[in-house]
């Protein structure tokens, strides 16, 4: 990740490698989220709640990439 946000250009293979890398722990940790029951309830809600805006960023960083690949 310390390529990305420097003022040279990002390597968009790498930037496509690293949101996949991203996606793929995500989906680890959403899962490993799902299994786990030892914490309450409002730790719950709020790792749910992280999850979901964390998912949500990746999907935006998907699709801002996949826009300027475009352009």
């Amino acid at each position: 990740m310390e390529e990305i946000g420097q003022a040279s250009a990002t390597d968009p293979n790498l930037l496509d490698a690293k949101i996949g890398q991203a996606a793929a722990e995500l989906d680890r940790v959403q899962q490993q989220e799902r299994t786990t029951r030892e914490a309450s309830p409002a730790v719950h809600t709020l790792q749910g709640a992280l999850l979901t805006d964390a998912g949500r960023l990746l999907a935006d960083l998907r699709s801002g990439r996949q826009s300027l690949a475009r352009t």
